[in-house]
């Protein structure tokens, strides 16, 4: 732990390329600090190299958004299967089967590119803001129709 932030460490021995005194020492870490920007600068000023960063859900908010819309999605799925079965002047029956799928996924922020040297710390603070990210949930139902 540095810094009160934990720290998994790998390293890669590159062998038979380099010297067997020779590795290379990955680092990375999980933050929820919303200070990431002067974490990015004193990690630079310490010498890394920043290869990427991510953003993601802490697992309490991705589990309660989850829930939130696959209630929405199944909400819909009963209305529209009303809809369709009082159109043909029949009447909903009960419920044979629901599915659900659920698609999040953690988006990349930063990626070093190999032939640029862009500045990681300006990049950051230049492009760093809240914004809105797609979640969403698909619901199948299959009901009988009286």
């Amino acid at each position: 732990m540095q810094n009160g932030v934990p720290i998994a460490s790998r390293r890669e021995y590159l062998f038979p390329i380099l010297p067997e005194s020779s590795y290379k020492q990955t680092n990375s870490f999980n933050s929820s600090n919303k200070e990431i920007g002067k974490i990015i600068d004193e990690s630079l000023k310490a010498g890394a190299n920043i290869g990427w960063i991510n953003f993601e859900l802490s697992k309490g908010i991705e589990t309660k958004t989850k829930a939130e819309a696959i209630k929405l999605a199944s909400h819909d799925a009963r209305t529209k299967a009303e809809a369709l079965v009082s159109g043909q002047g029949k009447k909903l029956g009960r419920l044979i089967s629901i599915e659900e799928s659920f698609e999040y996924s953690p988006w990349r922020f930063y990626e070093a590119r190999g032939d640029s040297s862009e500045d990681v710390s300006s990049f950051v603070k230049a492009n760093i803001s809240p914004s809105k990210r797609k979640i969403s949930s698909r619901v199948r139902a299959v009901y009988e129709v009286k």
